[in-house]
């Protein structure tokens, strides 16, 4: 494709395959075609799977003839591929939320989540986007990204039932979306589950970066951060993280750039598990 592709996610499969997903352009030639979400297998060698969908590439269609981009990818219990992202649904609506599972044995989509495999959401704003899944002990699937549904770009996390539908014993109607407090646009980029359950999000807003975590019912943790559930911390400069990560002490790691020091630099932070800075990490501070 002309178009720009892009892997977003690399799933290691149990079997020792690789599943690269990402999205890339449906055009082969010149600049027509639209963005689709792809799943891409490859074999134990590398070499592409044609197992997988005919020829090792599933091109995931939310909409036949708008954008679809996937930015999040996971495996279940079963080892089903879960992908998420964005399709653009209408010039009305803009983005909702596009979510779809996939049999990693041929590339199809499993009849038995959603409608046809898919599942599509609106959460009211036309800028909704997941760029994070994880899977539950209990098999139920949290997905989490950025919406605009309040006018401005927040965090949301939303959980679904193992057949696609909002699980709504999960902050009452299946989704949590929330501001981070400032005037600035939240983006949410990353997600991990601590052992206990507990749902840990990290991004940025504005310029400082920004983790949040949520009890398990899907409200805001008030016995983290500053007691309302979040920390912002900002390095002074431009910068943006795209990953979270509990580690098994229970700190936690986020991760991006900062041009704090007056160019684009790696960055990475430790906060305690009661989200406060961790100073025995990164030189005291």
């Amino acid at each position: 494709s002309p178009k720009t592709d892009s892997v977003e996610e690399i799933l290691l499969l149990s079997d020792g395959r690789t599943a690269m997903v990402g999205h890339a352009g449906t055009a082969t030639t010149g600049g027509g075609g639209d963005y689709d979400c792809v799943v891409m297998m490859r074999d134990t060698d590398t070499t592409i799977d044609s197992s997988f969908d005919g020829n090792g590439k599933l091109f995931l269609e939310f909409h036949a003839t708008r954008s679809d981009k996937c930015f999040a990818g996971a495996l279940d219990d079963d080892g089903m591929i879960l992908v998420g992202g964005f399709v653009n649904a209408s010039a009305a609506n803009g983005w909702d939320l596009a979510l779809a599972r996939i049999d990693p044995s041929d590339g199809s989509l499993d009849a038995t989540f959603g409608s046809g495999g898919k599942v599509t959401h609106n959460l009211g704003g036309g800028g909704d986007n997941i760029y994070a899944i994880d899977i539950q002990d209990d098999d139920k699937i949290l997905v989490a990204g950025s919406t605009n549904a309040s006018g401005n770009s927040d965090f949301f996390v939303a959980r679904y039932t193992t057949a696609g539908v909002l699980d709504t014993t999960f902050s009452d109607d299946g989704i949590h979306q929330f501001d981070l407090g400032s005037s600035a646009s939240d983006t949410l980029r990353g997600m991990d589950l601590q052992p206990d359950g507990k749902i840990v999000v990290g991004g940025y807003s504005g310029n400082a970066w920004a983790v949040a975590r949520l009890t398990t019912a899907g409200a805001l943790d008030t016995s983290f951060g500053g007691g309302d559930g979040i920390t912002t911390t900002d390095f002074g400069g431009t910068e943006q993280a795209y990953e979270v990560m509990v580690a098994a002490d229970g700190k936690i790691l986020l991760g991006g750039y900062t041009d704090a020091a007056g160019d684009y630099d790696m960055a990475a932070i430790r906060y305690t598990s009661d989200g406060v800075l961790d100073t025995s990490f990164g030189g005291g501070d």
